[in-house]
């Protein structure tokens, strides 16, 4: 699992994004993309599925690089989540992925 981090003005504008692969029953694999604002309760995402396995993962490196050209940082897990510790329970969901 990947994390990043795009610092905004103040704590308002501080956004968090995570993607990671998920392998399911079937052999397929799938792309899971979450977003959303520090210590906001809104959490998207979007699931992408793929054939094969070394399609999703060509597709993450892509999804990283995207992230990386559009200003955010990758982060470890523990930096994200003294980040979420602002406001406790309201990013479980990224949490728990």
């Amino acid at each position: 699992m990947r994390y990043f981090h795009l610092p905004g003005p103040k704590k308002k504008g501080t956004k968090w994004y995570s993607v990671h692969l998920q392998p399911d029953l079937f052999g397929d694999t799938h792309l899971i993309c979450r977003w959303g604002r520090v210590g906001h309760a809104k959490v998207s995402q979007s699931i992408d599925r793929y054939g094969c396995a070394a399609e999703a993962t060509s597709q993450l490196e892509l999804v990283t690089l995207g992230r990386l050209e559009a200003g955010y940082t990758q982060v470890e897990r523990s930096e994200i989540e003294r980040h979420l510790l602002v406001r406790p329970g309201q990013q479980l969901l990224l949490l728990t992925a």
